[in-house]
């Protein structure tokens, strides 16, 4: 699931059949009806084709129904406690996440390009190059006391059998990593905040044996879990842990180190792809041990004067829009230096003018579940032209019946495109939205859950289009006042309990599916690349997410890139494809 701030879309109040429109849905008939026409006009016509469907529906609805009987009495138990006080109300969104955001492809990614390294201590203008060694323990130090001003960065996650929730500490660690090129742990530094004393295990000890027997429990063990990383107590051996006079200092050094964030460098060789700065690295060979929400790679330019900082967050802890505002004061307190934010086209195959969608071929699909995944994920990254969508957006103002709708917001306008498209047809979308804090409730994100294609031949082009926006805007402003029906939902899922929660989205997958969507949608419009999370138990049909779409090019134009996870390697390659299709033909659409 996930984060963003976006102009999103729709509940089940208003129904094109209104106007006189039935839906693609509604219009097909189900197996077992077909059997029956069929039979009706042939009465030869066997039987079989509908008695058995039949009979196998009743089965698996009676199997649902007595898997739900759990799940309604949890709820009924959380509500009644709720009423008299004794359970507090929990967000519905948080909660969302701590049982549907928990395993590794879940996770999203932020980065922020071209960072002035060297801002706070200016070098000699003489020095050309600088020593990539000297240049990793300045970004370290430098980092590590960024983060200490960060309230995203004290937080660590804990771990049970049907969630993963984030809780606050009040110290801000750094441990830094070096991987090998298949994702072994080769080091790892801890740089503890000095604020915080804890018992020491004595440094010959943590030299010789604490810290190989971690290398050596991580590289045994990495492959092993998915959702619920490994305790502390898990990487290293009772007889190493504690003394008479620090008892327990082995294992509180192994905690502290590995739920610090982590941060890795990644060098690129001599030669490579400018372009390449832009594609995301792959964190399965540079994976966190989990105990820590932030997981950061880190890399420098040639002569060590930059840095293109990646962040992966666990979504359970925190949203992409709190992220993005770190990132954004990261930037402002760094600088960047400009002409090292520049997407390059020089040599890249596609047409990058701006009058093209098409900019380059997107980044091969790449795995990024574990091998203990329930679900095989992949991503895809690729980098499109967004300036034809933007200036008919704008054009759009000058229609009254837009202009009465409340405008036509830039992931409304995306979306009703992307139902165009043959490999998007007739989805149901689900657009994030940044919640602010009302009353006492916290800052969430809020879903608008629309299906465009219900919109389609219902009415004139203009005309549906127009439905379409007024209703997508009216979804929009009741999610951001925490009024949207997804927010009601999610606020009444999590009167239950987080293992009944999970059994009710696995045992009702078709209604997860009608009320929150099968194909996310969010946008972060102030970092140049957003890395899509996606949801262990929906979005079933995958994740998008689009960073700033004005990065500048090198030809004068500029792009947006894009992120896409699924569970179809095939499926998210035709998105891929699908977006760039309905950029290019916005403008027939509407």
């Amino acid at each position: 699931m996930d984060v963003g701030q976006s102009n999103p879309v729709a509940d089940e109040k208003l129904r094109p059949e209104r106007a006189g429109g039935v839906s693609s849905e509604k219009r097909k008939p189900s197996s077992a009806a077909a059997a029956v026409s069929t039979a009706c006009i042939d009465p030869s016509a066997d039987m079989d084709a509908f008695d058995e469907p039949d009979a196998q529906a009743v089965q698996t609805g009676w199997r649902r129904h007595l898997v739900n009987v759990p799940v309604f009495a949890s709820l009924f138990l959380g509500h009644a406690l709720n009423r008299i006080g004794l359970r507090r109300s929990v967000d519905g969104w948080r909660r969302a996440t701590e049982v549907g955001t928990r395993s590794e492809a879940s996770k999203f990614a932020l980065a922020m390009l071209g960072l002035d390294l060297w801002s706070d201590d200016p070098l000699p203008s003489d020095v050309q190059d600088v020593d990539l060694d000297r240049a990793e323990e300045h970004f370290i130090l430098r980092f590590a006391k960024f983060l200490r001003s960060e309230p995203l960065a004290r937080m660590e996650m804990i771990h049970e059998r049907s969630r993963s929730y984030a809780q606050n500490r009040r110290h801000v660690d750094v441990s830094v990593a070096a991987f090998g090129p298949t994702g072994e742990l080769l080091s790892i530094r801890p740089y503890w905040d000095s604020s915080l004393a804890t018992p020491k295990p004595r440094e010959e000890l943590v030299r010789e044996r604490i810290l190989p027997q971690l290398l050596r429990s991580f590289n045994d063990l990495r492959d092993t879990w998915d959702v619920c990383p490994l305790l502390e107590s898990d990487y290293i051996p009772a007889e190493l842990d504690g003394s008479p006079a620090a008892p327990g200092a082995a294992r509180a050094y192994i905690k502290r180190t590995l739920s610090a964030t982590f941060i890795s460098f990644e060098r690129f060789v001599p030669g490579a792809p400018a372009q390449l700065r832009f594609v995301s690295p792959d964190f399965q060979l540079r994976r966190s041990p989990g105990l820590g929400p932030l997981n950061v790679v880190c890399r420098l330019s040639h002569d060590g004067r930059t840095a293109d900082v990646w962040v992966q967050v666990h979504h359970a802890a925190m949203d992409g829009a709190p992220v993005q505002e770190m990132m954004t004061r990261l930037k402002r307190t760094w600088g960047v230096v400009e002409d090292r934010t520049v997407f390059p086209v020089d040599s890249i195959k596609g047409d990058t003018s701006t009058t093209s969608a098409a900019t380059t071929s997107p980044v091969s699909p790449r795995p990024c579940s574990t091998p203990k995944a329930s679900t095989r994920v992949s991503a895809v990254q690729d980098f499109i032209d967004f300036a034809p969508v933007l200036a008919l957006r704008k054009s759009l103002v000058e229609r009254d019946t837009i202009r009465m709708a409340g405008g036509a917001p830039v992931a409304a306008l995306l979306i009703w495109a992307m139902a165009h498209q043959p490999a998007m047809a007739g989805k149901k979308f689900a657009v994030t939205v940044d919640v602010p804090v009302i009353d006492e409730r916290p800052r969430r994100v809020g879903l608008v859950c629309i299906r465009p294609g219900e919109y389609f031949e219902t009415l004139s082009k203009a005309a549906a289009f127009a439905a379409f926006v007024h209703e997508f805007n009216r979804l929009l402003n009741a999610t951001r006042a925490g009024r949207g029906p997804v927010c009601r939902a999610l606020d009444a899922m999590a009167l239950a309990s987080p293992s009944m929660q999970t059994l009710a989205l696995r045992n009702n997958p078709d209604r997860t599916a009608q009320i929150f969507g099968t194909i996310g949608l969010s946008i972060l419009r102030d970092v140049p690349v957003f890395i899509a999370p996606s949801g262990d138990l929906g979005f079933t049909d995958g994740f998008i997410a689009i960073g700033d779409m004005n990065v500048p090019t090198t030809s004068g134009g500029s792009v947006g890139a894009v992120s896409i996870k699924g569970a179809s390697a095939t499926q998210i390659n035709a998105y891929s494809a699908a977006i760039r299709e309905a950029i290019g033909r916005a403008t027939d659409y509407v």
